[in-house]
């Protein structure tokens, strides 16, 4: 099945150039472009896409409250922020607004597309710069061991559990995964499916945001 993509960026160089950078392939579309957050929740209604890609700021309104807004409409909606804007409050609140992933402008096409490729699967992606800056802010001001040892009590994860909800958090695929564990990906996503059920959590991107506000990255990043 095509994925199908809605992007809205208040720059028209800017977005002509992503919209390029997504077209032509056989397994991908942008059905649909803005400038103007107004027209966002409109289209998306309309065409239903896989996902949409946001900026962090769009004219006069956030990205983040125009995540909210889609997710409100449609809590499977699938949000990818693309901007040139990076740093751990943006994160926080890219995260806490429902984003699957957070991807810088600079990246090359061949990350763009995986990015966009993982997060119509489902799966949460963020560029290795977020991820850096995710871990080095949460781990090493904000959190301690006895809190990580707090949560596996309060929450019921395992050590497997721990380490693979770390793994997922960081972009890992479930087949990267099992063969950094030596385990099946089969067995990757029975963890996966009981950590959710502990977690109370439904989808990956609620899984990368527990990862982070409990401070349960391990400081490396994705190498998929």
């Amino acid at each position: 099945m095509k994925i199908t993509i809605l992007v809205a960026d208040e720059h028209d160089i800017v977005r002509s150039g992503i919209v390029s950078a997504l077209g032509g392939g056989k397994d991908m579309e942008v059905v649909a472009e803005t400038g103007e957050a107004s027209e966002v929740l409109y289209l998306y209604r309309d065409l239903r896409p896989t996902l949409v890609i946001l900026d962090v700021a769009l004219t006069n309104r956030s990205g983040f409250e125009l995540a909210k807004e889609l997710l409100m409409d449609d809590p499977q909606a699938k949000i990818l922020f693309l901007t040139m804007q990076l740093n751990e409050n943006l994160l926080s609140q890219a995260i806490r607004a429902g984003a699957m992933g957070y991807v810088m402008k600079n990246v090359d096409r061949a990350e763009l597309l995986d990015g966009v490729k993982q997060i119509s699967r489902g799966k949460a992606y963020f560029s290795q710069s977020a991820l850096r800056i995710m871990a080095d802010y949460y781990i090493q001001t904000h959190r301690s061991p006895i809190h990580h040892q707090q949560v596996l009590t309060d929450f019921g994860l395992t050590g497997r559990e721990r380490e693979i909800l770390s793994m997922i958090a960081e972009s890992h695929t479930s087949q990267k995964i099992g063969e950094k564990l030596f385990i099946s990906q089969r067995t990757v996503e029975t963890h996966r499916s009981n950590i959710m059920q502990k977690l109370g959590i439904k989808n990956s991107a609620g899984l990368v945001r527990f990862a982070i506000e409990n401070g349960l990255l391990t400081g490396t990043v994705a190498e998929d």
